[in-house]
């Protein structure tokens, strides 16, 4: 059933659909940093869950982890190098949630200022013999920092004249 109501003369239009059928799953995506700013020679940890919160099993996930210069991914040890940036994630199950760690690293040069990570999980199921695709994704913030400072005024006030 589909209704449209209309207000006319204030030129709001209300529109209202039918909900999207059973089989169509609702995921969410959370992504917690260790914290929120990065300097050189340093690393960060990131916790990611992706949850099928329906009643329909998921076949198939990769995880999209953002590329930056100059930063590289590692797995949880920050000892194992991840390359390339997608990550194929276990099935998910009815009802279930997976996570997986990841450690962000930086080198001896960094471009300085803030950043927004897009993480982005592409999903698959079947309805019947048909396989059917999805994305959620989520976006992020980090600071990079010069010496663990955010500004030059606060290098140029820090350093001895």
């Amino acid at each position: 059933m589909f209704q449209a109501l209309s207000c006319l003369p204030c030129g709001v239009a209300i529109t209202a659909t039918e909900p999207p059928p059973a089989d169509t799953p609702k995921t969410s995506l959370l992504v917690s940093l260790s914290r929120a700013s990065l300097r050189e020679n340093d690393n960060v940890s990131l916790t990611i869950w992706f949850s099928n919160d329906s009643a329909v099993n998921l076949t198939s996930a990769n995880l999209s982890l953002p590329s930056l210069e100059k930063l590289t991914w590692w797995d949880a040890s920050c000892k194992g190098h991840i390359s390339p940036t997608t990550v194929p994630l276990p099935a998910v199950p009815s009802h279930q949630v997976v996570s997986q760690v990841f450690c962000l690293k930086s080198g001896s040069e960094v471009d300085v200022g803030n950043l927004n990570l897009l993480f982005t999980v592409k999903f698959s199921w079947q309805t019947g013999t048909t396989s059917q695709e999805g994305f959620v994704s989520v976006e992020k913030p980090l600071n990079v920092a010069l010496l663990g400072l955010t500004r030059w005024a606060e290098f140029l006030s820090a350093s001895p004249v």
